[in-house]
Order: structure tokens, then sequence, then C-alpha cells
């Protein structure tokens, strides 16, 4: 009688050391995820820090325009770096979104604003233009085939009206 519990509790510890390790391999691997994020999301403040520092600071965006061959100047360069600043968020947050990490209800409103932007401001069109032929290569091909959508979208909606008045 004595052998059988042994054996029993042989087996039943067995299949506890197994549940452990698929249970360790299950944090690891939400581990794992949970650090690609947070690296994600460290390159994209990076990223939204240098261009936010450029389109806010006037001396800046002046250094930048001498020490470069660019056809923006002053106040449109800093527009640029803001407006790219905006975009690669959102980027960001399609991704996250994609990946199952933001909320519906929170992309919705994310992507709702940028159908206002590309209602009342057409130079967001003009960075997408650049990244298309080359130029700036800063979107994924995901992101510039969801923004072509929103631009019909806005297209389709006409503009922001401007009046009130009837």
């Amino acid at each position: 009688m004595l052998d059988r519990i042994h054996k029993i509790a042989e087996i039943v510890a067995a299949f506890a050391i197994v549940g452990s390790l698929i249970f360790v391999g299950i944090q690891m691997q939400q581990n794992t995820e949970a650090v690609r994020i947070n690296t994600s999301q460290a390159g994209v403040e990076m990223w939204q820090a240098t261009s936010l520092t450029m389109a806010t600071n006037p001396e800046l965006a002046q250094a930048w325009t001498r020490e470069t061959i660019t056809p923006f100047q002053g106040e449109s360069l800093q527009l640029r770096w803001f407006l790219n600043y905006v975009l690669k968020a959102a980027e960001h947050n399609y991704h996250q979104w994609l990946e199952g990490n933001l909320s519906d209800r929170d992309w919705m409103g994310i992507r709702n604003r940028l159908l206002l932007h590309f209602r009342v401001q057409n130079h967001y069109r003009n960075i997408l233009r650049d990244n298309e032929v080359g130029n700036e290569n800063f979107y994924s091909p995901e992101f510039i085939t969801l923004m072509k959508t929103i631009m019909k979208e806005a297209d389709a909606a006409g503009n922001w009206p401007t009046s009130t008045d009837d």
C-alpha cells in the first residue's frame, strides 16, 4: 500500500513539475513581449522628443536649416517636424492596436483625429507623398496604406466647415 502511494506521489510530482515548467515558459513569453513593447515605446518617445524639440525651438530649426540641404525654412520646417511627430505617434499607436495592446475605442479616437487633420491640413499629404518617393522612409507600408485610406475618407467628407453661419 505504501509503495502504491509513493508511486502516485511521484506521478503527481512529475505533473506538478511539468505544469510549473509550462507556467514559467508562459511567464517568460509574456515578459519578453512586455520588454519588446517597452523598447518600442522608448524608441517612439525618443523620436517624439526630438521632433517636438525641433518643432518648438526656432533657434534649433534655424541651425538645422543652415547646416542641411532642405527646401524648408523657419516655421515651415518647424511645422514639418511637428507633423512628423504627430504621424509617428499615430503610427506607433496603430501598430499597438494591431497587436492588441491598444483598445478599439482608443484607436478609433486616434483614427478620427487623423481624419480631421487630413481634412484641415494639407501638409500631412505632402509629408506622406515625400515618403512615397523615397525621401523619407519613416513610416511602415501598413501605416502608409492606412493613411491613403484616411486621405480618401477625408476627400469624401470634404473640408472642415470654416463657419457655422447658415
